[in-house]
């Protein structure tokens, strides 16, 4: 090869590795975020096993990574060539180092030779870009890998809500037959009910189904629905209440009233009630009797569909307190709180990720207060009948009434739980009566309100005697003994306050209604609610090709063989020759060669492992050498030996 060809064949090689890269680079970059194909890439027509998309791709970078790789080391190692050769001329070396000088760049354990890094450092340093370029061709290929990501989409979709137009809301029952139909509120109906216990009992919203069954979409809808608002009572209304129910205990006072039965009147720990009319107390009185309010919704007609609570911390076990109390004792540290009906509006974000429901709630504009009402008349007189344009249709039911008697259903389930009583007597045997009300099966049971009638049961009562079995064995200095054993009941108080825990659970069924299809809108009503955005999240598996990476790998690649060639170029030109590690190339060069020794006739077949007097052989090369070859080529005649061989064919 010529002088003047052998540098473009380097140029060549050095700029096809670059190209290549180029071309790597563009092949990820047009897989980069593509849906990896689940079926196989077929091969010559289907006849043979298909081959995965994800082995194919990487296959493909690394054909483009081999063959840069190759290309650049060609480049890298013709530059090595040129600065070994020109080393080699300009110093005597050691046989063996020489061999260590040519081997450098195909065997690694020569690379770490001594004296090839004594007489030749700098060739080694090429030596050393040729090994560190096929780390590019093991990084580069592993740039192309694949990932799972979201893909959103937005569809207007028909979503689960709440109808409370719905008559599946109340029982409403005829009352009076004649010329005007009357029919009165009869209570929730059975759904209604079963839904308001389940959301209680669980303690959280019920599960909703998501648009197309879809395990993570999200959608935000508004809707009016009833709210429940909290307060303490206070000032007089709450000295009304405490006096009222101070007058049906075990007190001192009460103990001189004439008729008053002291023996067996109830120490309460909890009341729940609903205002039958104007009186919000709890108790009516008859002479020294008492009843309390058994109404699970109130007051009809008169105000504010609104629930009563009164917690009594103070209640006494009266099998083990037999004495009488004070009756400011009864109502100690007590806590009467207020829950009112409102219309209000809903703002309901609801979302699942990966099939796990979650609803956040905001609330718009409010429309008031809701008063129950008792009786829904039907025809043109009705006072629920507006008047309406269509001919067909002169009459209409007033919509507001119909969604309060949905409110007032679904107020009245949640009655059914809060309303009643807990307290002991005499006649219970000191064991907590529960009259009417399932408050201690709910959620609420566990707010710090309540906390001591869970402590009561289990015998954690602050008064005299032992209160409970349980309490009894705990003391340790009875030889009764239980070998059995039971999980203790460690839990401390919450600190979740009873009003902000009913206006939660409140809301909280109000959602949960939506998860029965009887209480959402028939989509021919002309109340439904109109479809929503609802926002699916699927998830994909792509391609994700790290540029960066590829090109930091690549560009230090191109930056060593850049500095490779520039010092081979240089050794060309001070050279002025291109050499090649080709057999002919040491054949010429060792016309002109000086060696320290004379090589043994029966080490010139060249047999491994090299001789170590061989090995330890100066040699030595010559720049010009047109004298030395003639000088050599004489001496070599006139050394023939008896056997007929020269030392030229020696050195050879």
């Amino acid at each position: 090869m010529t002088v003047s060809k052998a540098p473009l064949l380097v140029a060549a090689a050095f700029i096809g590795g670059i190209l290549l890269m180029i071309g790597h680079h563009e092949f990820y970059k047009q897989l980069d975020g593509k849906v990896v194909p689940t079926t196989p890439y077929a091969i010559i027509d289907r006849r043979l096993p298909g081959i995965a998309p994800q082995r194919f791709n990487i296959a493909v970078g690394n054909i483009f990574a081999t063959l840069s790789k190759a290309l650049l080391c060609f480049a890298v190692s013709a530059a090595y060539t040129q600065m070994l050769f020109r080393h080699l001329k300009s110093q005597t070396t050691k046989v063996s180092v020489v061999d260590s000088a040519f081997a450098v760049t195909d065997n690694v354990f020569e690379f770490f030779s001594r004296g090839v890094w004594g007489k030749y450092a700098g060739a080694a340093g090429l030596a050393l870009f040729v090994w560190l370029l096929p780390i590019a061709a093991v990084v580069t290929p592993a740039t192309l890998s694949v990932q799972s990501v979201a893909v959103n989409s937005t569809d207007v979709l028909t979503v689960s809500n709440v109808d409370f137009t719905s008559l599946n809301f109340a029982s409403i029952p005829e009352t009076i037959a004649g010329m005007m139909p009357t029919y009165y509120y009869g209570g929730p109906q059975f759904m209604v009910s079963r839904l308001v216990a389940a959301t209680a009992g669980q303690g959280a919203i019920l599960p909703l189904a998501p648009p197309n069954a879809s395990p993570n979409a999200s959608y935000t809808q508004t809707f009016p629905g009833p709210v429940l608002r909290c307060a303490d009572v206070e000032g007089q209304l709450l000295s009304q209440i405490t006096k009222n129910i101070e007058q049906t205990a075990p007190t001192k006072e009460n103990a001189n009233k004439d008729g008053f039965d002291v023996a067996s009147a109830t120490s309460f720990g909890y009341i729940a009630w609903t205002p039958s009319g104007s009186d919000p107390r709890p108790f009516d009185f008859d002479n020294t009797t008492y009843t309390v309010s058994p109404g699970t919704l109130g007051p009809i007609d008169v105000g504010p569909a609104s629930v009563f609570v009164a917690l009594l911390p103070a209640m006494i076990n009266r099998i083990t307190y037999r004495g009488l109390v004070n009756a400011s004792d009864v109502t100690a540290n007590a806590t009467v709180i207020q829950c009112t009906l409102y219309n209000s509006t809903y703002n309901a974000a609801i979302s699942w990720t990966n099939g796990v429901q979650n609803v956040g709630i905001t609330y718009g504009q409010s429309y008031g207060t809701v008063v129950p009402q008792n009786l829904l008349y039907a025809g043109a007189m009705g006072l629920d009948l507006t008047p309406s344009a269509s001919a067909a249709n002169p009459w209409s039911f007033n919509v507001t009434s119909v969604q309060t008697l949905a409110y007032q259903a679904v107020m009245d389930a949640l009655g059914q739980i809060l309303v009643g009583t807990i307290g002991n007597s005499f006649d219970s045997n000191g064991v907590l009566e529960v009259e009417g009300t399932n408050i201690m099966n709910t959620i609420l049971s566990d707010t710090k309100e309540l906390d001591f009638l869970r402590k009561y049961m289990n015998g954690e009562g602050a008064t005299a005697g032992f209160s409970s079995f349980q309490a009894f064995l705990s003391q340790g200095n009875t030889s009764d003994t239980w070998p059995g054993g039971s999980v203790p009941d460690n839990r401390t108080a919450s600190t979740l306050e009873l009003r902000s825990a009913v206006e939660k659970l409140f809301e909280n069924i109000t959602i949960s209604l939506m998860s029965s299809v009887l209480l959402q809108a028939d989509p021919s009503s002309p109340f439904a609610p109109a479809p929503v955005p609802v926002t699916s999240t699927s998830y994909e598996t792509v391609y994700a090709y790290s540029a960066s990476t590829l090109w930091t790998a690549y560009g230090l690649a191109i930056t060593l063989a850049t500095i490779a060639i520039g010092v081979g170029l240089y050794s060309m030109i001070v050279e002025r020759a291109y050499y090649s590690a080709d057999f002919s190339t040491i054949m010429r060069m060792t016309q002109a060669a000086r060696l320290s020794t004379t090589i043994a006739d029966e080490d010139t077949a060249g047999r491994s492992p090299l001789p170590k007097y061989l090995a330890n052989a100066d040699i030595s090369f010559r720049r010009d050498a047109k004298g030395d070859a003639a000088a050599m080529q004489d001496q070599m005649y006139a050394l023939e030996d008896s056997s007929g061989a020269t030392a030229r064919s020696r050195l050879l």
